[in-house]
């Protein structure tokens, strides 16, 4: 799996905090990533360049953090951290 990232994104850091606690960095490759620059890595993966960007080991392309997070969430350990309502 591979999230590519950017430090200063607050939406990237929530994607990491959620990892961090569902115990899941060891099983993720994170790649910190400068998305104005068009790198041609992310834009092969998303023509937007939006980061974060999470790329699962079958290929699967998520790019918003609530769902990132929400993924994170059935995958990792520990007791669920998104509230149901």
């Amino acid at each position: 799996m591979r999230l590519y990232n950017n430090r200063p994104s607050p939406y990237g850091r929530k994607v990491l905090v959620v990892a961090h606690e569902k115990q899941l960095l060891d099983r993720i490759k994170v790649i910190q990533i400068d998305p104005w620059s068009d790198p041609p890595e992310l834009v092969a993966i998303t023509p937007l360049g939006k980061v974060p960007a999470f790329v699962t080991d079958d290929g699967m392309l998520v790019t918003e953090s609530t769902l990132i997070a929400e993924y994170f969430d059935t995958i990792g350990s520990g007791a669920s951290g998104i509230p149901s309502f």
